[in-house]
């Protein structure tokens, strides 16, 4: 199962916020941290704002949040609500191998809050600026939400 590039991007936005928490985050500075383009990453964030998964705030103080606390928000609600729950078609003596390794994938997804992965993404951040003796900064939070991600979609 291989995930779109739009939903790839949509888990980096809503984990840059997870990393924030409170914090009105204008979209140009999620791009710029996630090297997404930003006009694709407006649009995929009104499409998580008209799924609930963020809220936004017009004006100079303005930018976007999320709509509920991490811990409530998994990968597998954010994937499932952009249309990657997909069965896959398979016949013959493997499809319920199948079936089965697809239903643990998406219980996995289904349970893994964006507070969790946001904590592992921090402890990630500061393994890196530790042992590689990297200043810290966005970027190498950026650098370990797209090791997530990444990983995530080779699993998938």
């Amino acid at each position: 199962m291989k995930i779109s590039v739009k939903s790839q991007y949509a888990l980096l936005a809503i984990l840059d916020l997870a990393l924030r928490p409170g914090e009105l985050v204008k979209a140009p500075v999620i791009a710029s941290r996630q090297g997404i383009p930003v006009k694709f990453l407006e649009a995929i964030l009104l499409e998580l704002k008209q799924r609930g998964f963020v809220v936004s705030k017009r004006g100079s103080k303005g930018g976007y949040t999320l709509a509920r606390l991490a811990t409530r928000i998994t990968v597998g609600q954010v994937l499932a609500a952009l249309g990657e729950r997909r069965t896959l078609k398979t016949c013959g003596g493997i499809a319920d191998l199948l079936t089965r390794l697809e239903t643990s994938v998406w219980r996995v997804l289904d349970g893994a809050s964006f507070a969790e992965i946001a904590v592992q993404s921090q402890a990630v951040a500061s393994q890196l600026e530790s042992g590689i003796g990297l200043p810290a900064g966005p970027g190498i939070r950026s650098a370990s939400t797209r090791v997530y991600i990444d990983n995530l979609d080779r699993l998938l």
